[in-house]
């Protein structure tokens, strides 16, 4: 039940800016405007956590959102540090209340399956709700799968 399939996904974003990254570099351009936080997407796709970790903590306490959720991934898979749910959910609920629909997502797994948080239905069909409302086709999955079994009622 509630499978997280968000991963796959990311990993094409990050071969789109590393091989526009790449061409830039053979073509000679020395000022390019990226965005601070594709260093770090690049060390991802090279599977290097340390150094992603470096690059988007500093982010993530900054307030940028998508730092912020892409550290709960870090922390929710392990990707260069123990596992810890406790810390992924805080990460995830910081971006999350900003508006970040993959964390909204992610969050509302955790309350679903009690992972990182107490298990609570309706908090994650609420937290499923707002993503959905966004457009985010998962987190409406999980809303039907939970109404479904009959977790939540249906809206």
């Amino acid at each position: 039940m509630l499978t997280d399939s968000s991963a796959p996904n990311k990993i094409n974003r990050y071969k789109v800016i590393a091989a526009i990254l790449a061409v830039a570099a053979l073509i000679g351009f020395r000022a390019i405007a990226i965005d601070p936080h594709d260093k770090g997407d690049v060390a991802y796709l090279a599977e290097n956590y340390t150094e992603v970790y470096k690059v988007w903590k500093p982010l993530a306490e900054k307030g940028y959102a998508r730092g912020q959720y892409d550290v709960g991934l870090l922390y929710a898979n392990g990707y260069g540090m123990p596992q810890d749910n406790v810390t992924a959910a805080y990460w995830y609920r910081k971006s999350a209340e900003q508006g970040n629909s993959d964390a909204q997502r992610n969050l509302g797994l955790m309350y679903a399956k009690g992972e990182g948080v107490g298990k609570n239905y309706g908090r994650a069909s609420e937290w499923f709700k707002k993503a959905a409302e966004q457009g985010n086709a998962e987190a409406q999955k999980y809303l039907d799968e939970m109404a479904e079994k009959g977790l939540i009622s249906a809206t």
